[in-house]
């Protein structure tokens, strides 16, 4: 996946600012940081100028700043604001209304564990890196922050508490009633620990191995009070399309792995696909042609990722896990399953 870069943003890297491999923020993001930074006292014309961001990329959108831009931004802000707690502060202030229809369609999901998932979707219309894991091991789960190590410390502080704090705004307003056992961060613990524990409560926990949050994992699949399938359905076909128009210029076998991903259990032919993304279907597979891969590769590699999730999950059947994969009988998915990754579903899963 892969933000178009910003025509307007430049830097000592190449003419858009880029370094080798490196992320790219979305435009979405750098205007909620520049809100961030106005409120806590630094005038937006000097964060973006100290930058290297033009006023006029704001406006842009589908595109993304090099992360060393805006990590530049986030540790000129806090400096000058007297707020090392900027990052715990900016994510306080957020609302259902800040990300504007992602926060709407999260808010909607039918359980946290769907949420996460929905985030993870729409993930490139934040950044172009993955940002988070899910993992679970017994009774518990774990929302573990992925190579977020940032360039300076201040600044790794600052995305740990600001992707923390509303990661757990997420799991409270999910499932009010789960568990939290801890929230982990990599680093010690600064002066102003008093606002991690007004934050957090006790559960925080300094120097640890990750950064992240510990929870019971039942709270993953309670059922969320405030769900609607009907505005979420909607929502989602409206990034969908925002996520296809963020990864314009990323490789076409990048970009058909992630609208059948998006389309599941539902699985599209070349054609749709190819219709889905503009193309004519003859364009479509000489394009993939010449990226050495073949459109039934991409499928078979999505539908077996898809499967393997469902299959891990210990609380699922086969039989039910071939139903979420759209299969009306467990021995059709258990043939297709087999043609996918050489074995079977009870093997897979050792059931």
């Amino acid at each position: 996946m892969s933000l178009r870069p910003s025509a307007c943003v430049e830097d000592a890297g190449d003419a858009t600012g880029s370094r080798a491999g490196e992320a790219r923020v979305a435009m979405l993001v750098v205007r909620r940081l520049v809100e961030a930074v106005e409120i806590a006292g630094v005038s937006r014309e000097d964060a973006l100028a100290a930058a290297g961001i033009p006023e006029e990329a704001l406006a842009e959108n589908d595109t993304g700043v090099p992360r060393h831009l805006v990590e530049r931004m986030c540790e000129l802000a806090i400096q000058p604001s007297g707020d090392p707690a900027l990052g715990l502060h900016w994510s306080e202030r957020l609302t259902i209304h800040t990300f504007g229809p992602v926060s709407h369609t999260l808010m909607h999901a039918t359980s946290l564990r769907q949420g996460l998932g929905l985030l993870l979707q729409f993930q490139p219309l934040f950044c172009d890196q993955q940002v988070f894991a899910l993992e679970e091991k017994g009774d518990l789960a774990t929302l573990r922050l992925v190579d977020w190590k940032a360039h300076s410390r201040r600044v790794h502080r600052f995305s740990a508490e600001m992707c923390l704090a509303s990661f757990m705004t997420m799991i409270r307003a999910h499932s009010p009633e789960g568990q939290v056992d801890r929230v982990c961060f990599s680093y010690e613990a600064p002066e102003y620990v008093a606002e991690y524990t007004r934050v957090f409560g006790s559960i925080v926990r300094f120097g640890q191995s990750f950064d992240g949050i510990v929870f019971e994992r039942a709270s993953l699949d309670r059922v969320n009070p405030n769900a609607d399938d009907e505005v979420r359905t909607a929502l989602a076909d409206v990034l969908e399309r925002r996520v296809v128009r963020a990864t314009e210029d990323a490789p076409y076998a990048v970009r058909v792995r992630e609208l059948l991903t998006q389309q599941m259990p539902a699985r599209l032919n070349m054609e749709a696909a190819a219709r889905k993304l503009g193309l004519a279907e003859r364009s479509l597979r000489r394009r993939l042609a010449e990226e050495c891969v073949s459109f039934r590769a991409i499928q078979h590699a999505v539908c077996a990722s898809v499967a393997e999730q469902l299959l891990q999950d210990k609380r699922l059947t086969i039989q039910e896990t071939a139903h979420a994969m759209g299969f009306s009988d467990s021995s059709t998915f258990h043939r297709a399953f087999k043609r996918w990754t050489g074995t079977t579903p009870r093997t897979f899963c050792g059931r």
